[in-house]
C-alpha cells in the first residue's frame, strides 16, 4: 500500500511539472554564446572571480543587447584546481531582510549599461562539469554533494542566500543555521562574540550540516525518529521553503518551523562547515543530538520583513562560453551547454516548487512556465542608483527605458516579438524604515543619486570610484577596480590587498585562497576522519 501510494504521489508530482514546464522554449546550440578573449584580459582575472566575471560580462554585451537578468559563464579553456572554482556573484544588491543590509548596484562595472543585470554565475571549466547534468560533480577531491545542475542552482542561489541569522524570543541571536568557517590573521582562537559565542563573520554563506536545510545551499536533511535520535541524508536537495522565501518566492506565512542540532555525535559547535555528501533515504544514518527549534518570525525578528516582499518570478539569462584562439569551444562542448541549458530550466521550475522560471534562449523566446510565465521577470531596483543612471546618461549609452532599442546595432538577435510585461514596473515606492544605524546611513548613502557633497571628493560606490560633481548635488563614476582585480577602500582608492570576494566558491577553496589547496585536502580528510562528513552514494536521476 505505501509502496502505491509513493508511486501516485510521484505520478501526481511529475505531471504538475511537466505542466508547469510547457510553455518553455528548447535551448538549442544557436543560443549559446561564444565570446573570444583575443587579447587574454578575460583569463587574466580567472582567480577573482568578480574581476572575471565583470570582464566576461563586458565582452558579451558588446555583441548582444543588454536584456539579460542573469549570466552563467562556463570556459573552454582548461583551469587549474584553485582557479577552477565556481561562483555566485549578485550585481545588484537591493533586497532587504535577507542578512545583507549592504545596498550596492555594479551593472555598469559588468557592462550592463540598462542597469538590468543581476546575477553573474562563474561555472568553470566545461570540461570538469559531468556530461550527464544529473550526474555527480567530481570535480573537488573527496567530495561528492552535488549533481552537475545542482552546483549551477546553488551559485545561482548565492545572489539571496545565505546570509541570515535569527533571533529567538529572548534576545539571543544565532548563527547556528549557517556554516562556522571561523578565521583568524594569526592562527588562533577566533574572538567571543554575541552569536552563539562567536561573531558573525565566523559563519559562512552556506547552510550548516547541522540545520535540517533540505537545501541546495549545503546543511542536510533530518528526520526526529526519537527523543534526542536522528535519520539524516542527502538526496534530492531544492530550494527549500527558507530559501525560497529569502528568494521572493513564498511568503512568511508558508515558512514552516526548522530545527538545527547541537551536540551532534558528539560535535559541540554552532554549526559544522563540512559539506553534505550523497546519501539516499534509505540508506540514511542515525545520529543523536540536541534539537534547537526556531521559527521565521525569529528571522524576521534579527533581520527585518523581506523587502521587496515578493519578486517576480521569470528570468531571462544567458549561458556563455569563453573561448580563445588556442582553446575553441568545441560542438561536443556546445552539445553539452545545451543540454545543462535545458536542464537547468527545467530544474529551476522543480526546485523553486514552479514558483520561478527560467529563459535561456538567447532571443528570449522563452515563455516560462504556466504557474510563472515570461513577463514576470526580476524586480528592477527602485532607485539603482547613479551607477546605472549616471549624470552623463545620454552619451554613456544608458538605456532610460528598458523597452527601448538596443545601442549595439542591427545584427543582434531581434527581441521584437518578446512581451517584457513591464518589466520596470515596482511594487515598492520608498525603502522601507530603518533605525538610523551608521550602518543603516551608510547604507542608504550607497543608493543616493543627489544630495550633498563636497565637489572633488571621491567615494566608494560597491566596487567603483566615485567622484562629488562641481554642483555639490551628484556622483559620477571615475573607475571601476574591477578593471586592477581590486578593491575600493576608505576614500575612493583601489586597493591590492584587499581583493574583494562576494558570493561562495562551491568548495573548501576560497577566492584569492591560492595556497591553501593542501591545506584545504587536509581539512577534509580531517572531517572524513571525525565523522563530520557521511559516505555518500556516486550518481543519481533528479526526479522532475
Amino acid at each position: 500500500m505505501k509502496l502505491l501510494l509513493r508511486l501516485f504521489r510521484f505520478e501526481v508530482l511529475a505531471v504538475a511539472l511537466l505542466c508547469s514546464a510547457s510553455a518553455g522554449a528548447q535551448v538549442v546550440a544557436s543560443d549559446i554564446a561564444v565570446i573570444q578573449d583575443t587579447d587574454g584580459k578575460i583569463m587574466e582575472a580567472v582567480a577573482m572571480p568578480d574581476a572575471y566575471l565583470g570582464a566576461a560580462s563586458k565582452k558579451f554585451f558588446e555583441t548582444h543587447q543588454d536584456r539579460y537578468d542573469a549570466i552563467f559563464v562556463y570556459s573552454a579553456i582548461n583551469l587549474d584546481m584553485l582557479s577552477n572554482t565556481q561562483q555566485g556573484w549578485p550585481v545588484i544588491s537591493s533586497t532587504r531582510g535577507i542578512g545583507r543590509d549592504k545596498l550596492y548596484n555594479l551593472t555598469r562595472a559588468f557592462g550592463s549599461m540598462s542597469g538590468r543585470l543581476r546575477q553573474a554565475v562563474k561555472m568553470g571549466a566545461i570540461n570538469t562539469m559531468p556530461d550527464d547534468p544529473d550526474a555527480t560533480y567530481t570535480g573537488l577531491p573527496l567530495w561528492n554533494g552535488l549533481t552537475g545542475v545542482e552546483l549551477v542552482a546553488h551559485e545561482f542561489g548565492h545572489h539571496w542566500l545565505a546570509s541570515i541569522i535569527f533571533k529567538t524570543s529572548d534576545g539571543k541571536r544565532h548563527c547556528m543555521s549557517r556554516g562556522f568557517a571561523p578565521t583568524t590573521s594569526d592562527g588562533g582562537l577566533p574572538e567571543p562574540g554575541d552569536c552563539d559565542g562567536y561573531q558573525e563573520k565566523d559563519f559562512n554563506q552556506h547552510w550548516s550540516y547541522y540545520f535540517n536545510s533540505r537545501s541546495l545551499m549545503y546543511g542536510m536533511f533530518y528526520e526526529e525518529t526519537g527523543p534526542g535520535k536522528f535519520k539524516i541524508w542527502y538526496d534530492q536537495p531544492k530550494y527549500s521553503e527558507l530559501d525560497q522565501y529569502l528568494m521572493g518566492l513564498r511568503s512568511p506565512g508558508d515558512v514552516p518551523p526548522m530545527f538545527a542540532l547541537l551536540d551532534a555525535d558528539g560535535y559541540i559547535g554552532m554549526g559544522s562547515d563540512a559539506m553534505p555528501s550523497r546519501i539516499k533515504y534509505s540508506n540514511a544514518k542515525e545520529v543523536t543530538g540536541t534539537r534547537f527549534d526556531f521559527t521565521i518570525a525569529d528571522v524576521i525578528r534579527e533581520n527585518g520583513e523581506r523587502w521587496p516582499t515578493q519578486e517576480r518570478c521569470h528570468w531571462k539569462a544567458a549561458v556563455i562560453v569563453v573561448a580563445n584562439p588556442m582553446n575553441q569551444a568545441t560542438p561536443k562542448m556546445i552539445d553539452k551547454m545545451v543540454r545543462y541549458a535545458n536542464r537547468w530550466e527545467e530544474f529551476y521550475s522543480y526546485a523553486t516548487d514552479g514558483r520561478g522560471s527560467m529563459d535561456l534562449t538567447i532571443d528570449g523566446r522563452g515563455g516560462g512556465t504556466e504557474s510563472c510565465p515570461s513577463g514576470t521577470g526580476p524586480i528592477t531596483p527602485v532607485d539603482p542608483g547613479p551607477e546605472a543612471m549616471p549624470d552623463n546618461a545620454e552619451d554613456s549609452g544608458v538605456l532610460p527605458d528598458d523597452s527601448g532599442p538596443s545601442d549595439h546595432g542591427p545584427t543582434l538577435p531581434d527581441w521584437s516579438h518578446i512581451d517584457f510585461g513591464g518589466e520596470s514596473v515596482t511594487t515598492d515606492t520608498a525603502l522601507p524604515p530603518r533605525d538610523g544605524t551608521a550602518e543603516d546611513l551608510q547604507a542608504e548613502g550607497d543608493m543616493q543619486d543627489s544630495g550633498t557633497c563636497t565637489p572633488g571628493t571621491l567615494q566608494c560606490y560597491g566596487n567603483m570610484i566615485q567622484k562629488c560633481a562641481l554642483g555639490g548635488k551628484t556622483w559620477t563614476n571615475v573607475r571601476s577596480c574591477f578593471d586592477s582585480g581590486q578593491v575600493c577602500i576608505g576614500d575612493g582608492t583601489c586597493d591590492e590587498s584587499g581583493r574583494k570576494g562576494g558570493g561562495c566558491a562551491a568548495g573548501p577553496l576560497t577566492p584569492g585562497a591560492t595556497g591553501t589547496l593542501l591545506l584545504g585536502i587536509v581539512l577534509t580528510l580531517m572531517a572524513l576522519a571525525s565523522r563530520r562528513r557521511i559516505p555518500g552514494i556516486s550518481r543519481r536521476k533528479q526526479a522532475v
